[in-house]
């Protein structure tokens, strides 16, 4: 079936399950968990309408920008807290889209996050082929990609996840034509911009990009102390800065400012203030973190199940370390990325499991590669009529097509999907 069929197929199934989710599955109820971990960020999206209707009702000036939540958009403004440590723009944007559709209606509102998504769906395709060394091996990730819960999931959401996501993806295509054509002037200015803007729309993703800038860097000119690399690793600080003068403008004294981001930074990574995992992070929260829930995590967000995704793995960094050593250092640098925010911020890492998402540029480089390899050793041994080894194979496929019927043909496509709610609504996340 050629490429342009199969990636109309795609669309259609796709964006009818999407639209399906966006007109049935309920942003602002409480008590359903078909927005919860990696099937949404129900409580970020609550609060980003929360924001717009206020940025509607009372304007940007009361709070200096700075969203809100627990604002039920009916000009009381009591039991109103201000959000001020967490990057604004995805509520900015929120109030922006609001405005511009003179609407408090959250499902409205979504209409401008599903038609960036649109944009996301043909880029992915186009960033894929870029990067990876194999066309096929490119289309295969794509399909992969698309039709998961990576994507899926977040194409109506109203917080950062759909913008972050998309925006690694254009910083990654960009930075690698910058190093492999010949450089065009506009390469430089717009990797700073996305760099900048994402440092405004969640703190996750500067880690992310730093370690991909700097292992580029390494990776391409062998050396990291250049100042290209610098002004790119300037742009995150930058960013912050601006928003902790956006706290100044709100709080009035620095102090003030220096103390609630203590307070946040506490919570995020040791755990020891109020936190949502009730108390501190323990050594044997990583060794969680690294076993079973760290892979379950994968099979629920992405396509391949987690053995089936080891195994396809250890086929694509083979394959990539022989005959494609700067693809197979690209791949270590994407793995060390995804798995950054661990280490950074482990008490967010731990409570939020949708932050399994950051393995998204890894899975995807290798997935379709390692595939492909794969089947060529699948027909080898078909070939040589290898018979202990088809039946590995058989089992592996059994395994592989289950654990995707599962977590995304069951969980995606049916019970938080096509049929919600006649499966229930409890997510069983970890």
């Amino acid at each position: 079936m050629p490429g342009r069929v199969i990636t109309i197929l795609v669309f259609i199934f796709c964006y009818s399950l999407i639209i399906f989710r966006w007109l049935n599955i309920p942003v602002s109820d409480l008590t359903t968990e078909a927005r919860v971990g990696v099937y949404g960020d129900a409580f970020s999206s609550r609060n980003v309408h929360s924001s717009a209707m206020w940025f509607t009702d009372i304007g940007y000036t009361k709070t200096k920008g700075l969203p809100v939540f627990n604002y039920t958009g009916n000009f009381n403004q009591s039991g109103t807290e201000v959000y001020t440590h967490y990057p604004p723009l995805p509520d900015i944007l929120g109030g922006v889209y609001a405005r511009i559709l003179n609407t408090k209606d959250p499902y409205t509102i979504a209409v401008f996050p599903i038609l960036l998504s649109v944009f996301f769906f043909f880029f992915l395709q186009i960033g894929l082929k870029k990067i990876i060394p194999d066309t096929s091996s490119a289309f295969i990730s794509w399909v992969l990609l698309v039709i998961s819960c990576y994507f899926i999931c977040w194409a109506d959401d109203l917080h950062q996840h759909l913008y972050t996501e998309l925006l690694k993806w254009v910083y990654i295509y960009i930075l690698y034509r910058y190093f492999t054509e010949d450089t065009k002037k506009w390469m430089l200015p717009s990797l700073c911009l996305v760099y900048f803007i994402q440092s405004w729309l969640t703190f996750e993703s500067i880690p992310f990009l730093a370690i991909i800038t700097a292992g580029f860097f390494i990776i391409f000119t062998r050396k990291f102390f250049s100042p290209t690399c610098f002004l790119l690793l300037s742009m995150p600080v930058a960013g912050v800065a601006l928003h902790l003068f956006q706290n100044y403008l709100y709080f009035g004294d620095w102090q003030a400012v220096v103390e609630d981001m203590k307070g946040a930074l506490l919570k995020r990574t040791t755990g020891e203030t109020d936190n949502e995992l009730g108390r501190a992070v323990r050594s044997y929260d990583f060794l969680k973190m690294w076993g079973y829930e760290f892979w379950f995590r994968i099979g629920r967000m992405f396509a391949l199940p987690a053995i089936s995704f080891i195994i396809i793995s250890v086929f694509a960094l083979k394959n990539l370390y022989r005959y494609h050593r700067i693809h197979f250092k690209m791949a270590i640098a994407f793995f060390i990325a995804g798995i950054a925010w661990i280490f950074i911020m482990p008490q967010h890492a731990v409570v939020h499991t949708f932050t399994i998402k950051h393995m998204g540029v890894f899975v995807a480089f290798v997935s379709g590669y390692g595939i492909t390899h794969y089947i060529g050793l699948l027909k080898k041994h078909v070939i040589a009529k290898a018979y202990y080894w088809q039946i590995a194979h058989v089992l592996f496929l059994l395994y592989t097509i289950g654990g995707f019927l599962s977590n995304q043909g069951y969980y995606v496509y049916l019970k938080f999907g096509f049929a919600y709610p006649h499966f229930g609504t409890n997510a069983n996340l970890w």
